[in-house]
Parts: structure tokens; C-alpha cells; sequence
């Protein structure tokens, strides 16, 4: 049975991209932080929960409105995800519960 869990090989290459701190032998159902990709508009607070499949939390900061918005997967790679978590942080996509 598998214990831990590590950043996706796949997802490397985006987590160097975005600055982000790769996971490395996480004991299962630990969460992590990740890191903060900052640009000029927002900030995504990044952090990941492995069992170990990963589901990913993101914590966003708008900085013209200074909204808040939290996003989570389902499990998949951050790349499954990560250009949907930038369009909402730039709100190119907008999310109203009723």
C-alpha cells in the first residue's frame, strides 16, 4: 500500500513555472502549502491533500476588488486544473451560488 505521495512528474514543469514548492514523500491525507503565484491582478494561494490522489485547494485574492474566493478539485493534476483557477482569478469566469 502506498503511503505518501509526491508531486505528479507531469506537473513539474508548471510547478517550476509558477514558483511553486514541489511535494516530496507526504505521509497520506496531509495538506501542504504549495506556494503564492502573485501577478500584478491577484494571488492564488496554492496548497495540495494526497491520499494519494491529489485535490488541490486555491486560495484567490483579487486585488481590484480585493474579493476572495476559495476554489478545490476534484483529484487530477494541477495542470488538469490550473487554467481554470486562472481564469477565475482574473475573473474571466465568475462563480455566483444562489
Amino acid at each position: 500500500m502506498i503511503d505518501t505521495y509526491s508531486t505528479y512528474e507531469s506537473d513539474r514543469e508548471l510547478f517550476r513555472k509558477l514558483g511553486l514548492t514541489v511535494a516530496k514523500n507526504i505521509p497520506n491525507w496531509e495538506t501542504v502549502q504549495l506556494g503564492i503565484v502573485e501577478t500584478d491582478n491577484y494571488s492564488v494561494k496554492l496548497s495540495v491533500m494526497g491520499c494519494p490522489a491529489q485535490f488541490y485547494t486555491a486560495e484567490i485574492t483579487r486585488k481590484d476588488t480585493n474579493d476572495y474566493l476559495e476554489v478545490t478539485t476534484g483529484s487530477g493534476r494541477l495542470s488538469n486544473f490550473w487554467s481554470s483557477i486562472e481564469l477565475i482569478a482574473e475573473g474571466m469566469i465568475g462563480i455566483k451560488t444562489l
